[in-house]
This record gives structure tokens, sequence and C-alpha cells, in this order.
């Protein structure tokens, strides 16, 4: 099968979700690794995030206590350091209820 072929698969199985016939294959799937960066100091994500990207994440996330503690500074901190890694913060307002 060769890209082209393996391209309109994955645009079918996109577009029709329900037609389970058509096997995406496996070049066209990659497992993202993310790691929370759930410290409440800006120098301690950097740190943390310099080792999970050598130990292979792909994704930062500037978890809640970094977002409480340092606001939206730590997600600027991080972009400045790693410009090219996808970073997502954590701005949700609860956790759980009941």
């Amino acid at each position: 099968m060769g890209e082209r072929d393996a391209t309109a698969i994955l645009r079918l199985n996109l577009r029709y979700p329900c037609n389970l016939r058509l096997k995406i294959p496996d070049i066209l799937v990659k497992t993202i690794v993310q790691i929370s960066l759930d410290v409440t100091d800006i120098a301690e994500a950097i740190d943390t995030a310099r080792m999970a990207l050598r130990a292979g994440v792909d994704w930062l996330e500037a978890g809640t206590p970094l977002i409480i503690a340092e606001g939206m500074h730590g997600v600027r901190a991080l972009r400045r350091e790693f410009p090219g890694v996808p970073i997502v913060a954590d701005l949700k307002t609860m956790d759980g209820g009941w």
C-alpha cells in the first residue's frame, strides 16, 4: 500500500468513522505521550520538562498547581524554553464534584 492509498483510507475513516472495515495503517498511528507538570515553581517545571523530553515525552502540560501558583507566566516560560513542543494548559476550575 502506498502513502497516497494510506492517506485516502485515513480520510475515509475520519469522514465516516462508522466504517470499521478500513484499517488505518500502523505507520499513520502515533501514540502521543504527555506529562503534567504539577509543580508550583517555574524553575522546577522547566527542569522536569527537560528530563521528560529527554525520556521521550511529546507534549507538556502546565498542570493545575503550576497555573494556580504562577498563572500564565508559567505557560509563557515553558513556551520560551521549548518553542517547538506542544504545550497545553490545565485551566479547569474543578477536578471533581458530587
